[in-house]
């Protein structure tokens, strides 16, 4: 009888810090949301925006694509914010940024690491 109650104290204990988890901790907050523009022709006139349900590519006036997210992976290696955006575009697909909280916030696409994009203080979609 003795395990018994010992095994549901545990049991409880379990439950309610999961609960207290789910309910009461704050979300994360994810630095690569919001409304990226680059100064860095052919890109001068495109935006990317990120938020937690899509990601959304646009030139100018023009959408080019709006697509949902599917998750969003991050890690930090050698004190670099690295963070993948898996989105759905008839199929799983993949762009992953390094991030750094300089300048209001800046991201670099791997694989064109010499193109800088800040954070637009514009958050109209486009």
């Amino acid at each position: 009888m003795y395990k018994k109650a010992i095994g549901t104290v545990l049991l409880l204990l379990v439950v309610a810090g999961l609960l207290y988890r789910f309910l009461f901790s704050t979300p994360q907050v994810i630095p690569i949301y919001g409304k990226w523009i680059s100064d860095d022709p052919p890109y001068d006139d495109c935006y990317m925006k990120i938020t937690p349900q899509e990601i959304v590519f646009g030139e100018g006036q023009k959408l080019i694509g709006a697509y949902r997210i599917i998750r969003i992976e991050d890690e930090t290696k050698a004190g670099k914010y690295l963070y993948t955006v898996h989105y759905d575009d008839d199929g799983e697909l993949k762009i992953a940024f390094e991030y750094k909280a300089v300048n209001g916030g800046e991201i670099r696409i791997r694989n064109q690491e010499r193109i800088v994009w800040t954070r637009s203080a514009n958050t109209d979609p486009s």
